[in-house]
C-alpha cells in the first residue's frame, strides 16, 4: 500500500493534473486514480427499513397459500376414509364462493357484462368437471398409489416453489393468470387429477377436483384482487417500494387476517381428528412463517453491505 501511495504523489506531483476522461492521452498509467477515487463510494443505496408489520402482512400470501394446500391434502384425506361427506364439502365450497364473489364485486364494481361472463365461465367449469371425472379416474388404474402418492407430493412442492406471491393488482382489480403462476397451476391440478383417482366413488373425485379449482384456481385470483395492493401501469420501479414501505389500507388488513384465520381453523378442524401432531406441526409452521421470518429478516438487513462507486456500470436515470 505505501509503495502505490508514494507512486500516486509522484504521478499527482507532474505538472499535468489527471483527469477522468478516456479519449485523452495523460502521462498516467491506464490503472491510476486519485485520491477522490473513494469519495464518491455510496453504500446500500436502495435499502429502505422495513417495519415489522409490513413484512408480516406480505407474508400472508405465503401463509394463506401452504394453508390451502393443506387444506385440500386434509379434504382428500377425509374423503379417502369417507368421513367427509360430499354434499357438506360441496355446499361449503358453494357458500364460500358465493360469499366471495359477493366481496368482489362489491370491491371491483364489474359491469353487466362481465357478471354474465363469469357466471358462464363458473358454469362451464362445473360441467367441464361433472363431464371428466369419470375419464380421470380412470386413468392411472396401471400406476401404483405409492408412485401417485410421491408424484402428487413432488408436484406440490413446484407449485410451492412457482406460484405467485404477489399481493399487488392492477388499478381495475383485474387479473389474469401469466408464467409462472399459471405452471404452478397446471402442476396443482395434475396433482390433484392424481389424487382424485385413488378415491372410491365418483362423488368423492368430484368433490376433490371442486376444491382444487377452489384452492388453487380461484381464491388466489381473489385473494390479489380483493386483497392486494392496487397499482398503475405507469409506476416506476420507485414507486412499487414505496408501496411495500407503507401499511395498506385498514379494510385490506382485516381481510387478509379474516381470510388467514377462517382458513387456519377449518385446516385445524379438517387435521385435528387425522393427527394432533400434524396439527401442532402445521400451527408452529404458521408462527414460523408469519413471526419468526420477518424479524429474522430485519435482523439480517443489519448486514446487508452493497457497494456502489465510479467503477461500476452506467444507470440510466429517468
Amino acid at each position: 500500500m505505501e509503495e502505490v501511495a508514494s507512486e500516486r504523489d509522484v504521478f499527482a506531483s507532474g505538472s499535468q493534473p489527471w483527469r477522468k476522461i478516456l479519449y485523452v492521452k495523460q502521462p498516467y498509467p491506464d490503472n491510476y486514480v486519485d485520491g477522490s477515487f473513494l469519495e464518491l463510494m455510496q453504500k446500500n443505496v436502495n435499502l429502505q427499513p422495513q417495519s415489522y408489520c409490513i413484512i408480516v402482512l406480505n407474508t400472508v400470501s405465503i401463509s394463506m397459500q401452504m394453508t390451502c394446500l393443506l387444506l385440500f391434502v386434509g379434504v382428500f384425506t377425509h374423503l379417502h376414509h369417507s368421513s367427509l361427506p360430499c354434499g357438506l364439502a360441496l355446499c361449503v365450497m358453494g357458500v364460500f364462493t358465493l360469499a366471495g364473489y359477493c366481496i368482489w364485486d362489491g370491491v371491483t364494481g364489474p359491469t353487466t357484462r362481465q357478471r354474465k361472463t363469469t357466471a358462464y365461465g363458473a358454469l362451464k367449469v362445473i360441467a367441464t368437471l361433472a363431464m371428466l371425472t369419470p375419464v380421470l379416474r380412470t386413468l392411472t388404474t396401471s400406476i401404483s398409489s405409492d408412485t401417485i402418492y410421491a408424484l402428487a407430493t413432488f408436484l406440490f412442492m413446484l407449485h410451492l416453489c412457482l406460484h405467485n406471491y404477489s399481493l399487488q393488482a392492477p388499478a381495475d382489480r383485474s387479473y389474469s393468470v401469466q408464467f409462472p403462476d399459471a405452471l404452478a397451476l397446471s402442476f396443482a391440478t395434475l396433482a390433484s387429477t392424481l389424487l382424485s383417482s385413488r378415491l372410491p366413488t365418483f362423488e368423492s373425485s368430484f368433490t376433490l377436483l371442486s376444491a382444487s379449482v377452489f384452492l388453487f384456481g380461484l381464491l388466489p385470483i381473489w385473494r390479489r384482487s380483493v386483497l392486494g395492493i392496487t397499482i398503475d401501469k405507469d409506476d416506476t420501479i420507485s414507486d412499487l417500494r414505496l408501496y411495500r414501505s407503507q401499511l395498506p389500507p385498514k379494510p385490506i388488513i382485516v381481510g387478509r387476517i379474516a381470510v388467514l384465520t377462517l382458513l387456519a381453523l377449518v385446516t385445524v378442524g379438517l387435521y385435528w381428528p387425522i393427527s394432533i401432531t400434524v396439527t401442532i406441526t402445521y400451527i408452529a409452521g404458521l408462527a414460523f412463517v408469519g413471526a419468526v421470518c420477518p424479524a429474522w429478516l430485519i435482523y439480517a438487513m443489519r448486514y446487508k453491505s452493497e457497494i456502489r462507486g465510479p467503477w461500476d456500470e452506467a444507470r440510466v436515470i429517468q
